[in-house]
């Protein structure tokens, strides 16, 4: 088996991007977090004065610490998770996008967008709590273990700069140096805090973490989307194009290597859905699902809208298309029941009306909106026991469109909206799965008997 058919790989290459952005994005937003603690602790400190740096005045900085790492904690928690939402998204939208493009192919007019909605919130509550990982150490206690360590770190710094007397001021410049991602270390730091080594990429850990996270949450949201997806025979491993520079000239080959090499009859590099391996710390390799080309795609979805049966299709899309199309039926009876239909108050931004039109006074109503059309059914044509009269679908088909055999005649009760009131009816219409519903007609008012 090969990869995956070109369009859905143009699509990927977008969405990796995408994904790298924002990994590169919240790493940034990291950077800023650490920079702004480093000037708060260090302006909290330069506001003391000598006399003051006593021990009671370090229990009381300490205080101060404890409630700015837990601020801290807070904010990065809230950044990385923001990072880890972003990419889980991508690669259910990609797909959506993909699968969209095959519907265009069929012909029909619809869309996919938000069949994989829930995916993101599904992958990242397994990755919040650890579930996911062999330790069992979620986001929370990960973030935790960074800001304690460096808690304990600036607590350090300020004590030994009581015990060697140094100012207020001094030590807030020191704090500031350590803490800032941007700054450099102080020429006498080795001297004055010997057992303290200067971090020079104090947030390291912290952008490590949250690349990692967001990695996975990526990695986690494709597979599971996969596993949503009929059309995806399986994942694809594919090393990043600076693996080489990054890893084998350097040390040599890695796990990576292995997977983009692994071979059990699906095609170079193509893993099971659920084998597909997660990506080791810092990984920069891709992923992605092997669907066929969107012709082929194409026929398969087109047959199975039409009523042809795909059980795997049934499985992942039955819901979207009796929403999408609760017109396509096959022949179960001389008519065919259909849902209510809600007519949406048109600040909505799916709302849907229909001109209705009325042969005893030549007029054209509305719906009323907020009510229902009940009792829909229908009742020649299409999925029924009882024809069109003849010529009436091929007429239909010239003048909008759709296959000719695909058109049914449909009725059902409203509210219409005149200017004597609401009023109840019977309304009559023509409707087709590729066209939508047209010609639209009372048939009687109900108040009339």
């Amino acid at each position: 088996m090969a990869f995956a058919a070109q369009e859905y790989l143009d699509r990927m290459a977008q969405t990796r991007a995408a994904h790298l952005k924002n990994i590169d994005t919240t790493g940034k937003r990291i950077q800023g977090i650490y920079y702004q603690a480093a000037r708060e602790l260090a302006e909290r400190a330069a506001g003391a004065k000598d006399k003051s740096l006593t021990q009671r005045w370090l229990v009381d900085y300490r205080r101060a610490v404890e409630a700015r790492m837990k601020q801290m904690r807070t904010e990065l928690g809230s950044t990385i998770l923001s990072g880890m939402q972003a990419s889980a998204r991508l690669p259910g939208e990609t797909v959506e996008a993909w699968l969209n493009d095959v519907l265009s192919v069929c012909g029909v007019e619809g869309s996919f967008t938000g069949v994989f909605s829930q995916t993101p919130d599904n992958v990242l509550r397994a990755l919040l709590d650890g579930r996911m990982y062999r330790d069992g150490k979620s986001l929370s206690r990960r973030i935790w273990n960074r800001t304690d360590q460096l808690q304990g770190s600036i607590e350090e710094i300020v004590a030994q700069g009581i015990a060697q007397k140094r100012s207020a001021l001094n030590i807030a410049r020191d704090l500031e140096a350590y803490v800032n991602p941007k700054a450099k270390m102080p020429v006498s730091w080795l001297k004055i805090y010997p057992d303290i080594p200067f971090d020079r990429q104090i947030d390291y850990n912290a952008q490590r973490l949250a690349r990692t996270a967001i990695n996975h949450a990526y990695w986690a949201a494709n597979v599971e989307t996969a596993l949503k997806n009929p059309f995806c025979s399986a994942m694809h491993w594919q090393l990043s194009p600076s693996h080489y520079e990054r890893q084998v000239a350097r040390f040599g080959e890695d796990v990576c290597d292995t997977y983009a090499s692994h071979d059990e009859g699906l095609g170079r590099g193509n893993f099971p859905i659920r084998n597909l391996p997660m990506p080791h710390t810092q990984c920069l390799c891709a992923t992605w699902q092997v669907v066929p080309e969107l012709g082929d795609a194409a026929e398969r979805l087109s047959k199975w809208i039409n009523g042809g049966e795909d059980a795997a299709l049934d499985e992942s899309f039955g819901e979207w298309k009796a929403e999408k199309w609760p017109l396509t039926h096959e022949n179960t009876g001389d008519t065919i029941k259909l849902p209510d239909e809600k007519i949406l108050r048109s600040l909505g931004a799916k709302a849907k009306n229909y001109d209705v039109y009325d042969p005893a006074t030549g007029e054209y109503y509305r719906f009323k909106e907020g009510t229902r059309i009940q009792d829909r059914e229908v009742f020649a044509g299409y999925g029924s026991r009882t024809p069109l009269h003849e010529g009436v679908a091929e007429g239909l088909s010239e003048q909008c469109g759709g296959e000719s055999e695909k058109w049914q005649h449909v009725k059902g009760f409203g509210t219409l909206d005149t200017p004597d009131g609401d009023r109840e009816a019977e309304v009559h219409w023509f409707a087709n799965e590729a066209v939508g519903q047209i010609k639209h007609k009372v048939k009687r008012w109900l108040d009339e008997g």
